[in-house]
């Protein structure tokens, strides 16, 4: 069957909705580092996430994972996605540097992933109830992938009261995330690390914490169990569509490092879940 009928065949929906997938990733492609904080180019990222947000059961997403097109599509979405984030933090966090005044929130209007606050908030009580936090135990939380605004650290210190390492493989996202930490007064509490988080010594860890855009999950998630004996690990991975344009974690990369699975979260109208593990052997 050639191209021209199969683009015949496929519904005038899924052709609004693929064009608009093109558009705005387009548009976040060719941003400068001058506009990515636009709301043009903000709206465009948004509009994207809203679009593979739909259910994956329902028609359009169906229809969406039918287009012949789609392996190179999705290549394309990640890497302007990951691209976009990369540029957008950097930008935010500079911007808040750049600022007089230092009481400003840089974190206001930051999160860019659906629901990702609130999955934060739901994490740490469900660590709580997992007794996580039961013993006194100093060690710190890790952070793979934190990037250059350290929002997530933040959090995660004021929430718990550990201390938060960010081990960040990107050189000038870590050394602005350590000049925003230190703005904000954190620097002793909040270490920021460059370095690649699958060639890293978790052995002091409490628990590590995978960020979404992460793509080496599965490497991480064996470097973890092969450096720490006791440490919990923790993967935020997508869910549904948004797997088009993040990495996703899946249930037979744990047997790499002999994980078992003790709590999976997704919040409600959330593009992320949350899957926290404990090593066999401990449990």
């Amino acid at each position: 069957m050639n191209a021209a009928r199969v683009t015949h065949q496929r519904s005038p929906d899924i052709e609004l909705l693929l064009g608009e997938l093109q558009r705005c990733c387009d548009l976040l492609a060719s941003a400068s580092a001058e506009s990515v904080l636009d709301s043009q180019v903000r709206e465009a990222h948004d509009t994207m996430a809203a679009i593979l947000s739909v259910s994956s059961r329902s028609k359009q997403g169906k229809a969406l994972l039918r287009f012949p097109g789609l392996q190179a599509l999705s290549e394309r979405l990640g890497t302007v996605n990951a691209a976009y984030h990369r540029c957008a933090e950097l930008a935010k966090a500079r911007a808040y540097l750049s600022q007089a005044n230092s009481s400003a929130d840089p974190f206001e209007n930051s999160w860019l992933s659906p629901g990702f606050d609130r999955l934060l908030r739901g994490q740490v009580a469900r660590w709580r109830r997992l007794g996580l936090f039961a013993r006194a135990d100093a060690r710190p939380i890790v952070i793979v992938g934190g990037g250059a605004l350290p929002q997530s650290q933040v959090f995660l210190h004021r929430a718990t009261g550990h201390p938060v390492i960010s081990i960040e493989k990107d050189a000038e996202s870590a050394l602005v995330a350590r000049e925003v930490l230190t703005r904000l007064g954190y620097h002793r509490n909040l270490e920021v690390i460059h370095a690649d988080g699958c060639h890293y010594d978790y052995a002091d860890a409490l628990i590590v914490v995978v960020a979404t855009l992460v793509a080496e999950k599965a490497n991480l998630a064996e470097t973890v169990a092969r450096t720490a004996s006791d440490t919990f690990l923790n993967v935020r991975s997508p869910t549904g569509l948004h797997r088009l344009w993040r990495v996703p974690f899946e249930t037979g990369d744990l047997q790499r490092g002999n994980w078992s699975i003790i709590d999976g979260w997704t919040p409600r109208a959330a593009s992320v879940r949350s899957t926290t593990c404990a090593k066999e052997s401990d449990r």
